[in-house]
This record gives C-alpha cells, sequence and structure tokens, in this order.
C-alpha cells in the first residue's frame, strides 16, 4: 500500500475553496435557508415571549439541522452536489444520529467540566488564594487548544455520521482511530481555524445588543451573511479534513481521488 502525506491546513483551505466555487450554487441555497432559520430563532428570543419562543426554534432548529447536514453532503457528495433535493434526504436522514452524537458530546464535555472544576472548587474551599490562582492561569493556558482540539474532533465526528452513515459512539471511536494515521495533531490546527473562520466573529457579531433596534438588524444582518459565507467555507473545510482522515488511514490520497471523480 503507498503512503501519502496528510493534506496540510494550506492544501485543505485550498481544496474547500475549489469545492465552494464549483457548488456555489447548491450550497447558497442550501446555507439561504439555515440563514432564514437563525434570523427567525434571533426575532423569536427577541420578544421575550416564552411560548412564541419555544414554537419558533424548535422547529427552525430542526430545519437548521436538517440543511446543515446537507451541506456536508453536498461538500462531500458529487451526486448530492447535482441534486439538492437528495442532499436535503440525506440531511433528513442523518438527523438523529447528528442529533445523537451532539447529546453525547455535550455529556462528555459536561463531565469534563465537573470534573475540571472540582479542584477549583476544593481549593477555593480551603481559602488558598495563591493556589487557585496558579490553577486558574492553568485552566485558562490549556483551554483554548483544549477547546480547539475538541472541537476539531466534533466536526470530524460529525461529517462521518452524515457521509459514512455512522453512528454516534462509531464516529467518535473512528476519529482517533484514523487519527493515529493521518496524524491526530491536525485536530488542533483545525479546531483552531474553525475557531477562527466561524466561531470568533459569530460570537463578535452575537454579542450586539439586542434591545438597540439597528444593532440588532446589523447583527441579524451579519449572522445571515455569516451563513451563505463563512459557515459554508469551514464546513467544506471540516469536510475535506474529514475525507482526508479517511484515505489517508487506507493509502488513499484525497487529490487523486477528486481528479478521478472529476473526470468520471
Amino acid at each position: 500500500m503507498t503512503t501519502y502525506e496528510p493534506l496540510s491546513i494550506g492544501e485543505i483551505f485550498d481544496r474547500a475553496v475549489t469545492i465552494v466555487v464549483t457548488r456555489w450554487r447548491p450550497l447558497l441555497f442550501v446555507s439561504s435557508v439555515i440563514a432564514i432559520a437563525g434570523t427567525g430563532i434571533s426575532v423569536a428570543a427577541r420578544s421575550g415571549n416564552p411560548v412564541l419562543v419555544l414554537l419558533v426554534t424548535l422547529p427552525f432548529s430542526f430545519v437548521t439541522t436538517l440543511f446543515s447536514n446537507a451541506l456536508v453532503a453536498i461538500c462531500g457528495e458529487p451526486e448530492a452536489a447535482a441534486n439538492t433535493r437528495l442532499a436535503v434526504r440525506i440531511g433528513l436522514r442523518r438527523f438523529w444520529p447528528v442529533f445523537g452524537l451532539y447529546f453525547l458530546f455535550g455529556l462528555l464535555a459536561g463531565l469534563a467540566a465537573v470534573l475540571l472544576a472540582l479542584p477549583i472548587l476544593i481549593v477555593a474551599s480551603a481559602h488558598v488564594g495563591w493556589l487557585l490562582a496558579i490553577i486558574a492561569i492553568v485552566y485558562i493556558l490549556a483551554g483554548l487548544p483544549v477547546s480547539a482540539y475538541l472541537i476539531g474532533f466534533i466536526a470530524i465526528a460529525y461529517v462521518y455520521v452524515v457521509l459514512e452513515n455512522m453512528g454516534p459512539f462509531t464516529a467518535l471511536n473512528t476519529v482517533p482511530r484514523r487519527g493515529k494515521t493521518a496524524g491526530g495533531w491536525r485536530l488542533l490546527l483545525l479546531g483552531a481555524a474553525i475557531m477562527a473562520l466561524s466561531y470568533v466573529p459569530a460570537l463578535v457579531v452575537g454579542a450586539l445588543p439586542d434591545a438597540i433596534a439597528w444593532l440588532f438588524a446589523v447583527k441579524l444582518a451579519g449572522l445571515a451573511l455569516m451563513n451563505v459565507t463563512i459557515f459554508v467555507y469551514a464546513t467544506a473545510v471540516e469536510t475535506v479534513a474529514a475525507i482526508d482522515y479517511r484515505n489517508r488511514s487506507t493509502g488513499a490520497d484525497l487529490a487523486q481521488l477528486l481528479e478521478a471523480r472529476a473526470r468520471a
């Protein structure tokens, strides 16, 4: 079996650009639906009416997840890129496994947060100020790389659930197994790239106050614009990275596979 070097982060970004440029029509349609659903959720949340929030958030969150799955299908499957209805059907079929993946990951992250909080609670109860400060500094310094790694980890697992019909447990187990071949450290770099691409801009725009009408309008426009641009590109990056992980673990070359598919 021929061994290939994994794609660098720069090469992953380059492949993602190619996907977005060549498949922009279905990606724009699907991401526009996500943007509309997200706008509806934000408007309902601003109303302060709990009944309205519930009635809008539940169905629109379902739509957002479904069409986010369809984005992955379009980025990873040429057949889905050529047939938007097929992409949406894939998104619908993988809704519950994706829901299970994020639910399971949330439970694990919550458990980890509780365990990590124990030393702080113990030291705080003992009133040892200097030790509490040291622990806080260590947590802050370690928090960013750990967060980046976890974001990269869940991004790869998410693509596997959508494209390879894996269950949540199988996907979470597959990522580190394939990472042994493709390079586990790349998850940290991938997560950092995703944070810079989508999380940070979303947090900045989302921090705009809802009480001031014109700022709320700017917030809605900014989030909608990110949904049809940055979010689409970040999805393409995640998909290319996940496919590269899979192909390198089996000795295949992503560039050769994409060229072969293009000629078919």
